[in-house]
């Protein structure tokens, strides 16, 4: 099986490793809290899962970590005294149930007190090769350890190269300063999809302190192939990929969270395409945060001289999904196009609140934000800052877009066969020398409850730029320009119920002032003497829930209704948390 190659990459194929010879067995004298001795007793008891300790510098129970790994039966644990192990050749595990947990201070200690690190000292392969070649064989745990220094520049995999099928789980593992053609960090490849997992936990790092990992191919941090991996409390940060995916490459991967406590985030790696994720092949993405933890994709950057496209996310091909509940897509550049996200080729993005991922009453807890086009020099270029869309879907719910910067396109821009819906969002501090929003070719948007305000542009809010079919439904939304700006330019076919345009009442709505909380501070709740409180009707198709999941529908009684019960815009008054000061 193949990774599928881009832009003339060459393939990628799976070199299953191969278990090193058996090396002779000693004894386990020194578990369960006795001294390190430096030579061996009596054998241990065949077949059965024991502990056992290997030091760098003495002879505990064995003299190497490989015999250990070769000899012990299954779920037996290996802990490692000493700082450092310097490996002369991959160290394999091959169809192995085994824990290796680093930082023991001597042998027989019953705590480890540290991490330790695995350097690799030689080159031409992975540091770790894992492997598993039936089902339910390979079942490995790592903790407490660094893993450094792999020089495999043509192979795959830098810090670990895992294949097959089984589970492996690091825990507080760092992986830095290696190299690999794919999958610089983390090589992962299924025998068919799932059939793998990896789970990055307990604040696992893929990418500095030291250095970050280099793919001189794809995938810096981490290469996924149709694997499943699991990102708990991790970061995949400072990775550098030549072509694509500078943090994660997905290729059919399933990326997904859990619950481990701490934040996840995806932050500050470069490639020329998907600086921070690149996926396709039909990849599912599905990550979310909780109250009080962080999903970010931050400070990535595309870069280079082909197509530096995809700042943040890149995702092409039909049957890739990307979401993402209480994620922060922020501060990401690209030098030409989709600074935040990149989407093209079918593919599917989503944003939103999700259930459990968001505090009640947190209005910024999923953000398109501070994505920003700049050119090698630091000038602004190009078009797409916050998203671009081209023949694929996105859907932005419960999100802000905001303080996103583009310069001769637009900051949110949709082509081809392009499907758009903004729900519940709030659009504002945007900034483009043209458009906030460009429709071109046969795409089309739906904005409902949306808040759009204080954005800077010098052409309409949403230009039209195509003479094909182009489908516009703009509904229960506060839609404010600039003096002297359009909302709309262009042609398309449009649909407009229950809007406040401000002065001029544009677009058959309303020309009443917004009634915001405190416009200046970038509070945009409604007050209570807003004019768009209970304006428009219940359709059935509404949210449930406004931007900070409040409850939609909430008829105030001080009101009378002209239409219905819900407020326009991005938030619904909830009379009794004002009162209570909710807003402080």
């Amino acid at each position: 099986m193949s990774i599928l190659a881009t832009s003339g990459h060459p393939a990628l194929m799976h070199a299953a490793s191969t278990r090193t010879g058996s090396a002779p067995r000693l004894t386990i004298g020194a578990a369960f809290g006795l001294l390190c001795l430096s030579l061996p007793a009596t054998p241990a008891l065949a077949g059965l899962p024991s502990v056992a300790y290997v030091s760098s510098t003495v002879v505990c129970d064995y003299p190497t970590i490989q015999a250990a790994v070769n000899d012990l039966a299954p779920g037996s644990e290996i802990r490692l005294v000493g700082p450092e192990f310097a490996l002369p050749a991959s160290l394999v595990f091959a169809n192995r149930t085994l824990r290796v947990v680093g930082g023991y201070p001597a042998c027989g200690a019953p705590d480890p007190t540290s991490t330790t690190t695995l350097r690799a000292n030689f080159s031409g392969g992975p540091a770790l090769s894992i492997n598993g070649s039936m089902p339910a064989v390979l079942n490995l745990d790592l903790v407490k350890l660094s893993i450094i220094d792999a020089d495999n520049p043509a192979g795959n995999g830098g810090g670990l190269a895992i294949t097959g099928q089984g589970q492996v789980n690091l825990r507080n593992v760092d992986v830095f300063n290696n190299t690999a053609q794919f999958g610089g960090g983390v090589f992962a490849f299924s025998v068919s999809p799932a059939a793998l997992s990896i789970n990055l936990l307990d604040g696992s790092r893929i990418g500095t302190p030291g250095a970050g990992n280099v793919a001189t191919a794809q995938g810096g941090g981490v290469l996924c192939q149709q694997a499943r991996m699991r990102l708990g409390a991790t970061q995949i940060r400072g990775n550098t990929a030549a072509t694509v995916g500078g943090g994660v490459r997905g290729v059919g991967c399933q990326l997904l969270s859990t619950m481990d406590g701490g934040d996840t985030r995806i932050d500050a790696n470069a490639a020329t395409e998907g600086a921070g994720i690149f996926a396709n092949t039909e990849s599912v993405i599905s990550l979310q945060s909780w109250p009080g933890q962080r999903l970010s994709i931050s400070e990535n950057i595309a870069q280079g001289e082909a197509s530096p496209r995809g700042g943040g996310v890149y995702l092409s091909g039909a049957g890739t999904q990307f979401t993402a509940h209480g994620a922060w897509i922020e501060n990401n550049r690209a030098q030409l196009t989709g600074a935040g996200l990149f989407i093209t080729a079918g593919a599917t993005a989503t944003l939103g609140r999700g259930l459990d991922a968001c505090a009640i009453g947190d209005d910024q807890c999923s953000r398109l934000s501070g994505n920003q086009l700049l050119g090698p020099a630091g000038t602004p270029v190009g078009s797409g800052a916050g998203a671009f869309v081209s023949s694929g879907t996105l859907n932005l719910s419960h999100t802000r877009l905001e303080g996103n910067i583009a310069s001769s396109g637009a900051v949110l821009r949709a082509n081809a066969t392009a499907q758009v819906t903004l729900d519940n969002v709030l659009i504002r501090a945007n900034v483009s020398d043209a458009r906030l929003i460009s429709l071109e070719g046969e795409s089309s948007l739906r904005m409902d409850f949306a808040t759009v305000v204080d954005n800077d542009f010098v052409a309409g809010a949403i230009s039209v730029v195509s003479s094909a079919p182009t489908a516009l439904e703009l509904s229960r939304s506060i839609f404010l320009v600039p003096t002297g700006r359009s909302h709309i330019q262009g042609n398309g076919t449009t649909q407009f119920a229950c809007l406040n345009t401000g002065e001029g009442g544009a677009l058959g709505g309303d020309a009443h002032a917004p009634g915001f909380f405190d416009q200046e501070a970038g509070m945009y709740r409604l007050s209570a003497g807003s004019s768009n409180l209970d304006r428009c009707a219940a359709d059935g198709n509404e949210s449930p829930v406004d931007i900070s999941g409040l409850p939609r529908n909430v008829d105030l009684p001080a009101i009378p209704n002209n239409v219905g019960p819900l407020d326009r815009g991005a938030y619904e008054d909830i009379e009794e948390l004002l009162a209570s000061g909710f807003e402080d």
